[in-house]
């Protein structure tokens, strides 16, 4: 099994994790359209600039309308985060350390940003 640039994963880890963020896309969004969030539909715009690993930033805009969930906006935040890192060849690897996050990590939870080290710690 080849392993890819992204943070260490094969190219089958990789697959498996951006489908996994595909059907959690998928269903945020039929939950919006069988309007289980909210009545209220807002429309939001964000620019976010995400760095690739050879510390080129990649800045983009996004407009999402979504019913007022915060919970299930911020997730899909997250969502379009971890695909541009995917497509920017810097998905998987730790924010704070650069390190490589891991897949039992990612394999858990997809769109995590950090390593197990570098996770903050809630017992402050």
């Amino acid at each position: 099994m080849a392993i890819d640039m992204m943070g260490g994963l094969s190219q089958h880890q990789l697959t498996m994790l951006k489908n996994k963020i595909i059907q959690q896309q998928s269903l945020i969004n039929q939950l919006e359209k069988n309007c289980l969030f909210s009545h209220r539909i807002e429309n939001y715009i964000y620019a976010a600039t995400f760095i690739t690993t050879d510390k080129k930033p990649i800045e983009r805009n996004v407009n999402i309308d979504i019913k007022s969930n915060r919970s299930h906006f911020n997730t899909l935040l997250e969502i379009d985060s971890a695909l541009s890192k995917m497509e920017h060849h810097s998905y998987g690897v730790c924010i704070d350390c650069k390190k490589n996050i891991g897949f039992k990590i990612l394999n858990r939870y997809p769109c995590s940003i950090r390593c197990l080290r570098c996770q903050p710690n809630d017992n402050s």
